[in-house]
């Protein structure tokens, strides 16, 4: 009995956490309401992607239109006869448009274009909106805006336009004078200006969800709270609004809120934990307001009272019981783009171990993918299992315990209940620690310049992307906020490009496993892309981060150049908790480990491998920063042209200081390294691994000479290597350039052809070669006329005569031949009697 109840406990434990990990991923993917607005002709709103407008009367629901991001900022005319929209086809051409609720017809107003804006009303039933950095409104007039904005409301009685720069300021243009002026104040970015019933006010959101009014009349600037999709009330004293509370990236509850425009009074119209209450709208007449409530997914009514203090008489005017059916699309056409090249996309689920729950790891995984753009921590491979088997390299410093610059990653937190994480997820998440206060910091600790900025900007994000450096933000594509990685922007739009660790939104299902290069629009703009404020305002902050990169090697090579010459061995059985480093040595920086007693087999080690720019003759050294119990075994083993070297050097003995490896032959390029790994011998002591020199001593001096370079044919020449490094083990091949070749040191050859000759001396190691070719060395001209050639028998060359004489003499059988050369002599001198002449 005891066993039932224990092994039902847990599974009711396990089901509970299943529930609690993917409650609001599952209300993402079922689809909620947002943004239902009072109509003539009943409720309309969207669903959490935009991805249609819909009717709502009589508990019946009717699709308006569907179209990528039409959702987004839509508007209700004044007389609630009419919906402003956009129309994004599928090659991403906007174009603005409203639906007639009456007729339920939709018209075009503006042939498709690549930048459209939102449709705005006036009272006297005039529309506007925006062509590229034009207003253009139905009475016929136009407006030179100078910018580029997608939100650009008209006052109710027709006189202003407000509207966004690039730096995400608000700006008012008065119609009637043309005069422009900027009512934001430059601190934070804004968006979403919307116009009081009176037009005589306009509210606005900033980034990180405050919200301002901005009084024409008195010419002054209201702050009210901080809050998410704020509207007026019709008699345009009243701002209603509401605010969420969020632990542990986990949305926990959502109130209403109503404030005086002026601020001078704020009230909490619900208090319930149970309920999450959403995007509040007042009626027409002001009497009652709307709202949703996100997991349960109805639209609400309730009556607010006179002095805006209360709500009562709630009534749920319509609830979906089924899965909504979010449409989801993709644009056949996208515009260039400017990315940052290689930026590893990593995965808060799929790409850490299996052991660790990376549901709230969005933060700590970001990092990572910044850390591993600019090379600052070494590979760490792990297996992952899901969505299938891969490794992961960076996945494990999002989870486990690790060390660098003197900082030990060992703070733990547990996600949800579950395994402890450390690393990187610990340190943002240990106790009172966020993301939001830590992340800057864990950044800092990693030798990053790190700025952590409260508000953002299209300017400023844009600003990071095209000097190269990835921007980190938080932002609003959950209900509990997100952190992403900026990566590249789309040419022409309000778009940036991301790799978002938990996938793409604009594709079914998230988390999925498609965030490298996820696109999402700006905060205030539709490009058919999610946007980043779609569950809330703005952007909530940002960091900044630059990392010094050191210069390509060439024949220095630091620990830092870790990626590009420097390798530090973490696969198993070796892995970074084995690995330790300090603040010190050459550049500030070296990384230690203990020695094995093993002799021959190292567990951790690291290699140096240079890019020389030619062959040669180089003298290499070892920095060796100064440790307590410092090994006295340390072996380096040098891999160059011959094969590879082994130098035993007393690192205990040597400290601060560079040691002298020794001159060795390198190759050009990247071919040759040094190894150091902790197999010592002994064991229990340290061993430091910090840079490693190449100092140019000199190429090989390989050369060659002939003893004759021009002659008739047939012309022999010796030619003679002239090389500075010729080990026993090295061998030659010599190309005459007449098809003839020899593997002698110092071979002797006979041209008998006329002609202009190259020749080529290769000389092979063990492990290259290095050759030396001289061009037209050997200039052979023609023979001397003649019948015949008498030729020497010891070296084959040829004797040349314009008038030859034969002599012959006779010998007895036994006497010995003389040399050829003694006989000639002697017919010369006529020192040879018996000689019978021709």
């Amino acid at each position: 009995m005891h066993t039932t109840l224990k092994t039902l406990f847990i599974i009711l434990l396990c089901i509970f956490q299943f529930i609690n990990l993917f409650a609001q991923d599952r209300i993402e993917e079922n689809g909620y309401l947002k943004n239902p607005a009072f109509t003539q002709y009943g409720i309309v709103f969207t669903d959490n992607y935009s991805s249609a407008i819909y009717l709502n009367k009589d508990s019946k629901i009717e699709e308006l239109v569907s179209s990528p991001g039409c959702g987004y900022y839509y508007s209700v005319s004044w007389d609630k006869n009419r919906v402003g929209f956009k129309l994004i086809d599928e090659n991403g051409n906007q174009i603005p448009a409203l639906v007639d609720l009456s007729s339920k017809e939709v018209v075009k107003l503006h042939e498709p274009v690549k930048q459209a804006g939102q449709v705005s009303f006036t009272k006297d039933g005039h529309y506007a909106f925006t062509i590229g950095e034009q207003l253009i409104v139905s009475d016929g007039n136009t407006y030179q805006l100078e910018y580029y904005s997608n939100i650009a409301p008209i006052s109710p009685d027709g006189n202003y336009v407000a509207y966004n720069d690039n730096n995400d300021q608000i700006w008012l243009l008065n119609l009637n004078t043309k005069e422009k002026t900027m009512i934001s104040d430059s601190e934070l970015g804004y968006f979403y200006p919307k116009w009081s019933v009176d037009s005589q006010k306009l509210l606005y959101s900033g980034f990180t969800g405050i919200i301002k009014v901005y009084d024409i009349k008195n010419n002054t600037t209201y702050v009210l709270d901080e809050g998410h999709n704020p509207s007026w009330s019709d008699d345009s004293e009243f701002v209603i609004y509401y605010k969420k509370e969020i632990e542990e990236l986990k949305l926990i509850n959502s109130d209403l809120y109503v404030s005086k425009f002026d601020g001078s009074t704020t009230t909490r119209l619900t208090n319930s934990p149970d309920i999450f209450e959403m995007d509040p709208q007042f009626s027409r007449y002001g009497e009652r307001i709307i709202f949703h409530n996100y997991d349960k997914r109805e639209i609400i009514s309730a009556k607010i009272s006179g002095e805006k203090k209360s709500l009562s008489e709630r009534e749920v005017l319509y609830k979906c019981s089924e899965k909504f059916k979010i449409k989801y699309y993709k644009l056949k056409s996208v515009p260039g783009k400017m990315t940052i090249e290689n930026v590893p996309y990593l995965h808060q689920v799929y790409d850490t171990p299996n052991w660790f729950w990376g549901y709230y790891a969005c933060a700590p995984t970001t990092a990572a993918m910044v850390l591993a753009y600019y090379n600052i921590l070494p590979k760490w491979e792990t297996t992952c299992s899901s969505p299938y088997s891969h490794k992961s390299y960076w996945g494990r410093y999002i989870c486990e315990k690790y060390h660098y610059r003197e900082y030990y990653y060992n703070l733990g937190s547990s996600p949800g209940g579950h395994a402890t994480g450390y690393g990187g997820y610990g340190y943002m998440w240990n106790g009172n620690h966020r993301p939001s206060n830590h992340m800057d910091d864990y950044y800092r600790n990693h030798g990053m310049t790190s700025s952590n900025q409260e508000s953002t900007s299209w300017q400023k994000a844009t600003n990071e992307i095209n000097a190269g450096r990835p921007y980190t933000m938080c932002v609003w594509l959950t209900s509990s906020g997100h952190l992403i990685l900026g990566k590249g922007i789309v040419e022409g739009q309000h778009t940036l490009i991301f790799n978002d660790p938990y996938g793409n939104k604009n594709t079914p299902g998230y988390p999925s496993y498609d965030g490298n290069g996820a696109m999402y629009d700006w905060p205030g703009y539709n490009h058919g892309n999610v946007n980043l404020a779609t569950a809330g305002s703005g952007v909530p902050w940002c960091i900044a981060t630059q990392y010094s990169v050191l210069a390509e090697v060439d024949t220095l090579v630091d620990d830092f150049n870790l990626e590009n010459g420097f390798y530090l061995h973490t696969q198993s059985p070796a892995s970074m908790a084995y690995w330790f480093d300090k603040n010190e040595g050459f550049n500030e920086h070296f990384w230690w480990t203990y020695t094995t007693s093993s002799d021959t087999i190292d567990t951790c080690y690291a290699t140096w491998t240079p890019n020389l720019p030619e062959e040669g003759n180089y003298e290499v050294y070892a920095y060796i920063p100064f440790i307590e119990n410092a090994t006295s075994s340390a072996k380096y083993k040098i891999s160059h042209a011959e094969g590879e070297s082994e130098i035993v050097i007393d690192q205990s003995d040597n400290a601060d200081s560079w040691v002298n490896l020794g001159i060795y032959i390198f190759e050009e390029g990247n071919n040759n390294r040094v190894k150091l790994g902790d197999a010592d011998g002994i064991g229990g002591s340290k061993i430091v691994f910090d840079a490693i020199k190449w100092l140019d001593r000199g190429g090989l001096g390989l050369d060659f000479y002939a003893d004759d370079t021009s002659g008739r044919a047939p012309l022999t020449v010796r030619f003679t290597e002239q090389a500075q490094y010729t080990p026993s083990t090295c061998s030659w091949f010599w190309d005459f350039g007449d098809g003839c070749t020899s593997t002698e040191r110092n071979p002797m050859h006979v041209y008998h052809d006329e002609g202009i000759y190259t020749v080529s001396l290769t000389i092979f190691y063990e492990i290259t070669n290095y050759t030396e070719t001289k061009i037209d060395y050997i200039n052979v001209s023609e023979p001397l006329p003649g019948d015949f050639d008498l030729v020497y028998p010891e070296n084959g060359s040829i004797v040349s005569t314009l008038t030859p004489l034969f002599y012959w003499i006779s010998s007895s059988k036994n006497e010995s031949d003389s040399n050829l050369d003694d006989i000639i002599s002697q017919i010369k001198n006529n020192e040879i009697s018996g000689i019978n002449k021709y």
